[in-house]
């Protein structure tokens, strides 16, 4: 009997270490706020192997919670969590998401991410987009270059549909 009473403890002392960290909403924000600190903490120490790490972690909070979450999030959770996600690239890319920018035209994760964001700046206004002006700093001309060769390149294709 006491064999099995040790065995029960024991399962549940391991699930109770493996929590999913998006259980719940608020779970799913308190979890992305403790990842978000701990990168800042050791992200001028990280290799490029940590940060590959760091952002492999990143990738599975947004696919597995964010999108999990996202229709109960109100506005001002989402503009928090992308604000904060642009500070972790930004720390991330070393400051230049130019290489970032170039790679969500390949990489579908990124592509969502960048959808997301100027979704979020669309639906949020001229305040968040002030926030974010001021947050990316010197790489703000770079971004709204590569947005403009969207735009272009979205241009392009609609005359040549209406073309056809």
């Amino acid at each position: 009997m006491i064999k099995h009473i040790l065995y029960f403890i024991l399962i549940v002392f391991i699930s109770s270490c493996t929590q999913d960290p998006c259980l719940t909403k608020d779970q799913f924000l308190k979890s992305t706020d403790s990842f978000f600190e701990s990168f800042n903490e050791s992200a001028d120490a990280l290799d490029v192997q940590s940060k590959a790490d760091y952002e492999k972690r990143y990738e599975a909070f947004v696919n597995n919670c964010y999108k999990k979450y996202q229709e109960e999030l109100s506005i001002k959770e989402k503009q928090d969590f992308w604000k904060k996600s642009l500070n972790f690239y930004l720390d991330l890319y070393d400051g230049k998401l130019e290489s970032l920018l170039e790679e969500a035209d390949e990489d579908p994760f990124k592509k969502y991410v960048k959808g997301e964001i100027e979704q979020l700046i669309k639906d949020s206004g001229t305040e968040y987009m002030n926030e974010i002006a001021e947050l990316l700093g010197d790489e703000l001309p770079k971004i709204l270059e590569s947005f403009l060769g969207d735009l272009e390149k979205l241009g392009q294709d609609l005359i040549k549909i209406f073309q056809d």
